[in-house]
């Protein structure tokens, strides 16, 4: 489950990431342009935008899945 900070929380620095908070890098395909592209927004902007292709401006896109590595503090078996 992921935990959502909520009115009044803060967020605090993470040492894996270089700003205040790690924001998801969200990957899509323009089936107008036949491009990829990729945008990092917050959960919540991705929820309620309307996405558009940058190279042609287009809303015909799929999300695609993206790769993404996690760091951990623990040795893995």
């Amino acid at each position: 489950m992921l935990n959502v900070p909520t009115k009044g929380s803060r967020t605090l620095p993470s040492p894996f990431c270089t700003v205040e908070a790690c924001m998801p890098n969200y990957e899509f395909f323009c089936h107008v342009c036949k491009k990829m592209f990729s945008q990092i927004l917050t959960i919540a902007a991705h929820e309620k935008a309307k996405i558009a292709c940058p190279h042609c401006g287009s809303h015909k896109i799929e999300q695609r899945w993206a790769a993404f590595s996690v760091i951990t503090s623990k040795k893995s078996a």
